[in-house]
């Protein structure tokens, strides 16, 4: 038997998990400014597991907020520079940044960031919710970040995106 060599996907994602990490970079969302307003982001958790069908840590979901403001507007200034958030506890997943200003008919960008603690990252599952009244994301607005991977994206429904990754582990060696 020869040793085991990891493979790794056309995405990018090592079959055997990515991490572990406190603040793993999973996906980048660009979401469309349609309206003038403060847009809450939820984010729900179904699931996170390693290669051997562990759940990692407590999975959990810290949504933020995009506001939205018309060209000609003034945001309110940020007083000091936010420090990027790390997840804290593993299987957490939070909104980078968590709070953002984007232009009516702009887009913004964020991340979802993951701390997996010790265990590697092999699938997930996460549902994120948003006003459909003041953003759009569309499939294509959804990619796997430095760090992650996707597999499948559900955006169907206006107001909710389902989001999934999983590795194709093959036989062992």
């Amino acid at each position: 038997m020869g040793a085991r060599v990891a493979a790794t996907g056309a995405s990018g994602f090592d079959v055997d998990g990515k991490g572990p990490g406190t603040a793993l970079e999973l996906l980048i969302i660009s979401p469309t400014a349609t309206a003038a307003g403060t847009a809450n982001l939820g984010l729900t958790v179904q699931s996170l597991t390693d290669a051997t069908y562990n759940t990692i840590g407590t999975p959990n979901g810290v949504g933020g907020t995009v506001t939205i403001i018309s060209n000609g507007s003034t945001p309110t200034p940020t007083i000091a520079p936010t420090q990027t958030p790390v997840p804290s506890g593993p299987g957490t997943l939070i909104i980078d940044p968590p709070d953002q200003y984007v232009l009516l008919g702009g887009y913004g960008t964020v991340r979802l960031m993951l701390n997996t603690g010790s265990q590697l990252i092999a699938a997930y599952g996460v549902t994120l919710s948003y006003p459909p009244s003041l953003l759009s994301i569309t499939s294509s607005s959804i990619l796997a970040g430095k760090d992650g991977f996707v597999s499948a994206v559900g955006a169907t429904t206006a107001g909710s995106v389902v989001i999934s990754g999983f590795e194709i582990r093959s036989a062992p060696m």
